[in-house]
């Protein structure tokens, strides 16, 4: 999936949602590890307890890839700041925990 990313193509193309901010870190962390060779991919890690001002601009930057939380995703779907229609993978991490809650 990661391959996939187009670096040029200054729009999210992939949403990874996690249950949780701890989770959604340790993902960013990975994300950063595994695109490290892809020159120009850009992700952004976007949930609360974080300034929602500083996401949206680095989302509007250009960031590929965006992981986040579900209320910030959610807030940013409404805002029609992630358009997903664009979007071409959006990966579930423990859908079951999300579902739970």
């Amino acid at each position: 999936m990661l391959q996939n990313v187009i670096p040029d193509l200054p729009k999210p193309q992939v949403v990874i949602l996690a249950p949780t901010r701890e989770l959604a870190l340790q993902i960013e962390e990975e994300c950063f590890e595994l695109t490290r060779g892809l020159f120009g991919v850009r992700g952004v890690l976007v949930c609360g307890g974080m300034s929602f001002r500083n996401q949206v601009a680095r989302i509007q930057r250009g960031a590929n890839i965006i992981i986040g939380t579900p209320g910030r995703i959610m807030e940013m779907l409404r805002q029609k700041i992630i358009e997903p229609r664009q979007v071409n993978y959006f990966v579930l991490d423990e859908v079951d925990r999300m579902l739970d809650m």
